[in-house]
C-alpha cells in the first residue's frame, strides 16, 4: 500500500519546518530492529489540536496540511496485523494522545477497509466524516474519448500559445533541475490569485516556513526518482508547472501553477493534456491521484476515475469516551458548516449576482433617463 506523503524525505522536511515533534510507528517482522529485520509498516502522526480547533491534543496524520492522503504504508500481505499492532501502540503508549484524526483517507480501498476492520477488532467507534470524491487516473485503462468540442478548443488554445513562440514539454527528475523549477512554480504561483492572500488559498512564498518545507522535501524525493516537475514553456518562458510525487506504481499530481496572464490560452489545461498522455504511456504507473479535496476542477473533466475519499476520527480505547464525541462532534459541525456554505454559495450567489446587475441596469436606465433633455 503506498503513500507518496509518508517518505521519509516528506516527513524530516516536515518535522524540521515545522518546529513540532512528529511520532513515527514502525513495525518490523523480526522482534528487534535488527539489521536483518524487514520492515512491513510505517505511519507517521502529528501531535496537535484537531481540526475543529479545540483545545484537545488529537494525533494527526498526515503530518502536513499539504499532503493528500493520511493512510500508512503497510505491506500488503500483513495490513491486519500491522494494523492491529499500531493501534495497540498507541494505546498503550503513556506520552500520545488516545484520540486519532486521518484525513484523506481512500474509504474502498484496500487500506481503507482493512482499518475498518482492525478497528471494529479491537472495539473502536470510529466517526466517518467529509465523504468525498476525488478525479484519478487508471494508466491501464484505455483513454476516455474527448468531445469534439473540447478537443477542438484545446487545439484552439494551443496554437494561440504558439503564436507567441514556440511551445515546449519539459520534465526535470534531477535534484539541480528540479529546485530550479521549482524556484519558478513558487514564482508562478505567488504572481497569481494566490499571491493575494484571499480566503481560498496564499501563495506558498507567502508562508516562510511553508517554503522551506517545499525547498527541502521536493529536491529530496526527486534525489529518490520520487519527484518531478513537468514544464510547458513558451519561447523559453514557463507557463504552466505541475509537481508530481511517484509512490510504487501510483503518481499523485500534488501543485499545479499557470500564468494567469496567458488564462484565455488555457497554459493548466494544455499541460494536463500533454502530462495524462505521458502517464498512459507510462509502464511504470497503475493510477494516478489528483489529490483534490472535491470532485471538481478541470481535472474532473479530463479523468473520469473516482476514488472515494473520507476523514475519519476515533479514540484507539474501547467505546466512546467523552473526548471523543466533542473532538468527532466538533468536526462534524465544521464540516456541515462548510457544506451548509458551499450550497448557499452554488445556489444563491447566482441569484444574488443576477439580481444586482439588472438593478444596476435600472439604474443606469433611470440616470441616463434623468440626462436626457426634456422636448
Amino acid at each position: 500500500m503506498t503513500n507518496a506523503f509518508l517518505e521519509p524525505a516528506l516527513v524530516c522536511a516536515a518535522a524540521a519546518c515545522s518546529g513540532r515533534a512528529i511520532h513515527v510507528l514502525l513495525a518490523w517482522e523480526a522482534a528487534s530492529c535488527c539489521a536483518d529485520a524487514r520492515l512491513l509498516g510505517a505511519w507517521a502522526f502529528l501531535v496537535c489540536r484537531p481540526s475543529s480547533g479545540l483545545p484537545i491534543p488529537v494525533l494527526t496524520s498526515p503530518v502536513h496540511d499539504h499532503a493528500a492522503l493520511g493512510t500508512p504504508v503497510i505491506d500488503g500481505a500483513f495490513l491486519l496485523p500491522v494494523l492491529d499492532r499500531f493501534l495497540k501502540a498507541i494505546r498503550d503508549a503513556p506520552d500520545l494522545p488516545k484520540i486519532v484524526e486521518l484525513h484523506a483517507v481512500h474509504r474502498a480501498g484496500p487500506m481503507g477497509k482493512a482499518l475498518q476492520m482492525a478497528c471494529h477488532a479491537l472495539d473502536i467507534r470510529v466517526f466517518h466524516l467529509d465523504p468525498r470524491r476525488r478525479p484519478c487516473l487508471d494508466a491501464a485503462a484505455p483513454a476516455v474519448p474527448m468531445s469534439r468540442s473540447r478537443a477542438k478548443a484545446l487545439r484552439q488554445k494551443r496554437r494561440r500559445l504558439a503564436e507567441e513562440g514556440a511551445v515546449c514539454l519539459s520534465q526535470s527528475t534531477r535534484p539541480d533541475d528540479v529546485a530550479a523549477d521549482l524556484e519558478a512554480f513558487l514564482a508562478l504561483e505567488a504572481a497569481g490569485w494566490k499571491g493575494r492572500g484571499t480566503r481560498r488559498g496564499q501563495a506558498i512564498l507567502r508562508t516562510p516556513n511553508l517554503a522551506a518545507f517545499f525547498r527541502a522535501a521536493v529536491p529530496a524525493l526527486s534525489a529518490s526518482g520520487l519527484a518531478s516537475i513537468s514544464t510547458l514553456s513558451v519561447a523559453g518562458r514557463p507557463v504552466a508547472l505541475q509537481l508530481v510525487l511517484t509512490s510504487g506504481r501510483t503518481a499523485f499530481t500534488w501543485k499545479t501553477a499557470y500564468d494567469e496572464t496567458r488564462r484565455a490560452c488555457g497554459p493548466g489545461l494544455l499541460l494536463l493534456e500533454d502530462v495524462t498522455a505521458s502517464f498512459q504511456a507510462s509502464r511504470t504507473l497503475d493510477l494516478a491521484d489528483s489529490c483534490n479535496h472535491r470532485d471538481d476542477g478541470y481535472m474532473a473533466e479530463f479523468w473520469s476515475g473516482r476514488v472515494d475519499v473520507g476523514d475519519a476520527v476515533f479514540d484507539v480505547r474501547p467505546g466512546r469516551s467523552p473526548a471523543l464525541c466533542l473532538v468527532a462532534g466538533g468536526a462534524l459541525m465544521q464540516w456541515r458548516l462548510k457544506s451548509l456554505a458551499r450550497a448557499l454559495k452554488a445556489r444563491w450567489l447566482p441569484r444574488l449576482r443576477h439580481i444586482w446587475l439588472r438593478a444596476a441596469k435600472i439604474g443606469r436606465a433611470k440616470a441616463a433617463g434623468r440626462e436626457m433633455p426634456v422636448p
